[in-house]
């Protein structure tokens, strides 16, 4: 459901997942599977990213090249809040 919501959010973000394994990445015009596929762009933008997500109380791994993960501890609620609050930082992403 994220990915439905961060369409059409700045520069083709796209979240990339494997099970319970996921990544948001920006400038990506297909899926990312590694590392060394993730755009020079991605950067700075995960930076401005990261940090609003933070501000708003949503922790991401620091690194752009970095993997969340999900667990039982995430319900329905938690979850749905972090849609909210991902799209959003998103959104302030991609205006700077």
């Amino acid at each position: 459901e994220l990915a439905r919501h961060l369409e059409g959010i700045g520069d083709g973000i796209r979240v990339v997942r494997h099970g319970s394994i996921f990544w948001i990445v920006q400038g990506a015009q297909h899926d990312i599977r590694r590392p060394d596929d993730i755009p020079a762009s991605h950067a700075e933008w995960f930076g401005r990213f990261f940090h609003a997500a933070l501000a708003r109380g949503v922790y991401l791994p620091p690194s752009p090249y970095e993997v969340g993960f999900l667990s039982m501890a995430h319900d329905e609620d938690v979850l749905s809040d972090a849609i909210r609050t991902l799209t959003d930082a998103a959104r302030e992403a991609a205006r700077r």
